[in-house]
């Protein structure tokens, strides 16, 4: 239940912001949500990594309904011949990656400010 009130957070806190920031705010986002939520290293990588690829891909598919596949297309050939779908895929992998080393972050820092402090030790 944990992960996926983290997995929606990220998606809606996600698509808000990344109207009004730059495309590498989904990495914020994703610490944020993944610092709050105080998992492990490979959850958080993850949970940063698919809620930021869903969401990357959706709008990657709604921008490409709505100019008919013109722009997927176009990009595909600057990039060596890739078809639409395929651009669909790398942009949401882009996204994933982003996300999730955002995630992974976000649960170091977490961690590192909960760790407990040293204790000196006196020599005897």
């Amino acid at each position: 239940m944990k992960n996926i009130i983290g997995f929606v957070a990220i998606i809606i806190g996600g698509y808000f912001v990344h109207q009004y920031l730059p495309w590498w705010s989904i990495a914020v986002v994703s610490a944020i949500v993944c610092a709050w939520m105080g998992q492990s290293g490979w959850k958080n990588f993850l949970l940063g990594f698919f809620g930021a690829a869903l969401l990357w891909g959706i709008i990657a598919v709604m921008i490409d309904q709505a100019n008919s596949g013109l722009l997927s297309a176009k990009m595909g050939q600057l990039l060596g011949g890739l078809s639409g779908g395929l651009m669909i895929l790398v942009t949401a992998i882009i996204g994933g990656l982003a996300g999730g080393l955002g995630g992974l972050t976000g649960g170091f820092a977490a961690q590192l400010g909960n760790s407990p402090k040293h204790s000196k030790s006196t020599a005897s």
